[in-house]
């Protein structure tokens, strides 16, 4: 059986004793190990579970009815089996991971999952934790594991946040280590470490208070976990903006003014988002909480997933990702027309030859560089690394910081061998040594790079057309080293393979 199978067969049949049982052990396994052999079998048994369950749960009446430990772990299923979908090798059923999360979205409405409430649950004696709290837990673990999945259609096909964050009518989950306390002594030490101020705000008033940016101060401390939440919760505006002030790819078909640069309001935009994420990312840094609430393996974690979202955030807004994705798909699927095809590749050309495309260029490096000093780290421990675990979103910004690397390298020519007489060649600085782009955003040399351009590297590797092949055998091999169970990435590494040939 795959371990879909058996994780959706434990959330079913098995009562949890204690939290250990529950959603966040169950997900997390769903997403490290993917899928077995078994795959047809596993897909099949998946058809007939969601059929039952989208039937049985769209028919249960709102909270407090739902509040049972049988319809928790149907919910439980529900996510996982929207997840297991997008493993799917038929490309008929992996179209349905989408509408299948678009369905669960409208069955957790109404049953009112998304919101606080009230537990009409008779909490057992003083030597148990609290049962009114495991269940609140549950639930919190299940909406915002939901928001995250939100994020993931979003990164992946592009659709556009169903779930906003003003939605999330609840305070973020508790920490792990109070997650997953044994016993009610356990349980009550921990509880006096968490923030009580934390525990009480809505995620909403939370979000709204950080953006604020008077009142980012009376934040409470937070734990790791909140800052991916929140930079999750900016995508919605950040897609909106997006959408508003820069034209789609197919759009240059129909008009010829259309352009992919940065007009002066969309710029506006773009540098007030780049400076939210900045800003929230160092409070991740001043004002969390740390060891004395989690495990070093769950703050690895984290510390794996935030920059990575982090820095893919930022990509999005220096980069059209999308047009550069159509291009890239164009090298395999010759999907569109010529006429269509040399605007785009023009439009792409023009951006390349801008500060925004340096920025997106760097952010691409510090995806490549983030993994392999969590290797380094791993391996100086003596970590297995094949037990190495990240968050879902780390291999798509690999992918899309690889499609950014070529989008750039393929369009300029700066090496010494390359650059004589090059029409390619962008303007440049007077540095004639290339900027290492592993390394931070300051000093002057890379100000300079930033606004006149010239020769950067990753790994000791000009950025040039003629290092393609080198460039993205790095993001490749990355991909194929710690996802290679994964659909969608074997999907992502075969275009990269495809890409390493000069056009």
């Amino acid at each position: 059986m795959s371990i879909f199978c058996v994780t959706c067969g434990l959330i079913i049949l098995r009562s949890p004793t204690n939290a250990r049982d529950a959603i966040n052990p169950t997900v997390d396994r769903a997403w490290e190990y993917g899928v077995t052999p078994s795959l047809e079998a596993s897909e099949r048994w998946s058809e007939s579970l969601f059929l039952r369950l989208s039937k049985v749960l769209s028919q249960v009446s709102t909270w407090p009815a739902t509040v049972s430990e049988s319809a928790i772990q149907a919910y439980q299923a529900l996510l996982l089996n929207v997840i297991f979908t997008l493993e799917y090798l038929d490309d008929m059923r992996f179209r349905k991971a989408y509408p299948r999360y678009c369905m669960m979205i409208a069955i957790f409405r109404g049953a009112s999952l998304f919101q606080e409430q009230q537990i009409f649950v008779q909490d057992d004696t003083q030597d148990m934790i609290p049962t009114s709290w495991l269940i609140r837990e549950k639930f919190k673990r299940l909406a915002f594991y939901t928001f995250r999945l939100d994020n993931y259609f979003y990164f992946l096909q592009g659709h556009y946040p169903v779930l906003r964050y003003e939605e999330l009518c609840l305070a973020t989950p508790s920490s792990e280590r109070l997650w997953e306390a044994t016993t009610a002594e356990e349980w009550h030490e921990i509880k006096e470490i968490e923030s009580k101020k934390r525990a009480t705000m809505l995620f909403m008033t939370l979000m709204d208070t950080a953006m604020d940016c008077e009142g980012r101060d009376t934040l409470p401390p937070l734990l790791e976990d909140d800052y991916v939440y929140g930079i999750c919760a900016m995508q919605t505006w950040v897609w909106r903006d997006i959408k508003r002030h820069r034209p789609c790819p197919q759009t240059l078909q129909s008009s010829e003014g259309s352009s992919i640069l940065s007009t002066p309001a969309s710029s506006r935009f773009i540098e007030y988002w780049s400076a939210m994420f900045t800003t929230w990312s160092e409070c991740l840094r001043d004002r969390s909480i740390g060891s004395p609430l989690s495990s070093e393996k769950h703050r690895e974690l984290l510390e794996n997933c935030t920059p990575a979202l982090y820095h893919f955030s930022q990509m999005s807004l220096r980069a059209n990702l999308e047009a550069i994705q159509d291009l890239a798909m164009d090298r395999y699927h010759k999907q569109y027309s010529g006429p269509y095809r040399r605007q785009l590749e023009s439009r792409i050309l023009e951006w390349v030859r801008t500060s925004d495309a340096r920025l997106a260029l760097w952010h691409a490096a510090q995806v490549l560089k983030l993994l392999q000093e969590t290797s380094d780290s791993m391996e100086t421990r003596g970590s297995s690394l094949t037990s190495w675990r990240i968050d879902f979103i780390a291999p798509l910004a690999l992918y899309k910081a690889g499609l950014i690397v070529w989008a750039y390298a393929r369009s300029v020519q700066v090496c010494d061998s390359c650059s004589m007489g090059s029409i390619m060649h962008p303007t440049t600085s007077r540095h004639t040594e290339p900027l290492d782009l592993f390394k931070p955003q300051r000093g002057d040399d890379f100000r300079e790079w930033l606004h006149y351009g010239g020769r950067g590297q990753i790994q000791g590797t000009i950025v040039c057309v003629c290092r393609l092949d080198e460039l993205l055998s790095a993001y490749e091999a990355w991909l194929l080293r710690y996802y290679y169970k994964s659909r969608s990435v074997l999907e992502m590494a075969g275009l990269l393979l495809i890409l390493k040939d000069k056009d």
